[in-house]
């Protein structure tokens, strides 16, 4: 009977220690489990945060290059000599002079680099348009324009009053772009956004243009100033750039801003078309437009939350007009962590099995 007894806690005991073992050995997995998967989530939200700071560096840089294409082309006009002569004969209305600056203007606007609604206007030193012209994003070239004077316009202002050239966001107001047939494109509606400021940064915003702008004085051969040459790059309801950016950079989605508003985007909205005439967050377009800064950060955008940079836009003179910004959707990551953390849940539960069984 004594024998019997000790038989059964002899039993008992070994079943309460591989019990215990098992325990330990499951716990040990569970929470090494769970600390890899910590570990790696948060790699995986430091990764997110340095992508998106890559596609802001890439943004970035596609935006400036296109600044840049607008200063060559601006160069291409001051080194043209034989452009310069003619330039000051079509002012005093020489029909020969006019016609060939109308031609030599095409071809220099519709070179291949000066993709997107761009414009090139020819300016006398009272900020009259001497000839201008347009080119659609399409591609299709404009008729050409004279008359309008453009020399409230702050950037081409600064160029008569200092005859240095400048390179920069501009706002073109919407009685200058009527001048040259652009006011309809600018046209941008307003729309409600969740979470938007309750009045707009600027009141021209849905009208006036934002436009990568380089204007530069023209000189003649004694140094002479001439006039003025602009060219431009229409942003409203334009969206070579911010595709492009996207397709060639990969990039989530890219929005260029006028003030607290979207000219060009490829962000979505709620039915799938892009999200033009929408509005930045009221938190971000304090830091950003109100106070210069960039943010970086998870930010509310249209009707969802993203992963977000956004930088201020200058204009010549230093002051913000709009902002650049590059984002993920915050869903997308979400899912991501959710599968991961799903296999990690399977591998734990498998591994308990497994040690229970053993």
């Amino acid at each position: 009977m004594r024998e019997f007894i000790i038989g059964i806690l002899r039993g008992r005991l070994q079943i309460l220690l591989i019990a215990v073992f098992s325990l330990l050995v499951g716990i040990t997995v569970a929470l090494g489990s769970l600390l890899v998967a910590r570990v790696i989530e948060s790699y995986l939200v430091n990764a997110q945060n340095e992508r998106v700071a890559r596609d802001m560096y890439l943004a970035q840089s596609f935006y400036q290059l296109e600044l840049d294409e607008a200063v060559a082309a601006c160069q291409r006009v001051l080194t043209d000599t034989e452009l310069l002569q003619r330039f000051r004969a079509a002012q005093v209305g020489n029909a020969i002079a006019r016609d060939y600056l109308v031609e030599k203007i095409a071809r220099k606007i519709s070179i291949p680099p000066l993709s997107g609604t761009h414009l090139i206007v020819l300016l006398d030193t009272h900020g009259e348009i001497v000839i201008a012209r347009t080119v659609s994003a399409d591609g299709k070239l404009s008729e050409p324009y004279s008359g309008g004077n453009w020399s409230e316009l702050p950037i081409v202002a600064s160029v008569l009053a200092t005859g240095e050239g400048y390179g920069a966001t501009e706002i073109i107001s919407a009685e200058l772009l009527d001048n040259i047939g652009l006011v309809e494109q600018a046209h941008v509606p307003l729309r409600d956004t969740p979470q938007s400021a309750p009045d707009l940064l600027f009141e021209n915003e849905g009208t006036a243009g934002l436009t990568l702008t380089a204007a530069y004085p023209l000189h003649d051969a004694d140094e002479t100033l001439l006039g003025v040459v602009l060219v431009g790059y229409l942003f409203n309801n334009d969206f070579t750039l911010v595709d492009r950016i996207q397709d060639l950079a990969g990039v989530d989605t890219v929005t260029i801003f006028f003030g607290d508003m979207r000219v060009s985007t490829n962000v979505p909205d709620a039915d799938g078309s892009r999200a033009v005439g929408t509005r930045i967050s009221s938190e971000v377009g304090k830091s950003v437009l109100e106070q210069g800064q960039a943010y970086n950060g998870v930010a509310f955008v249209v009707n969802e939350t993203y992963m977000t940079r956004y930088e201020p836009l200058h204009d010549h003179q230093g002051s913000v007009v709009g902002s650049l910004y590059v984002g993920a959707r915050v869903a997308s990551f979400e899912q991501l962590v959710k599968d991961f953390n799903d296999r990690v849940v399977l591998i734990i539960i498998i591994c308990l099995a497994l040690t229970a069984i053993t």
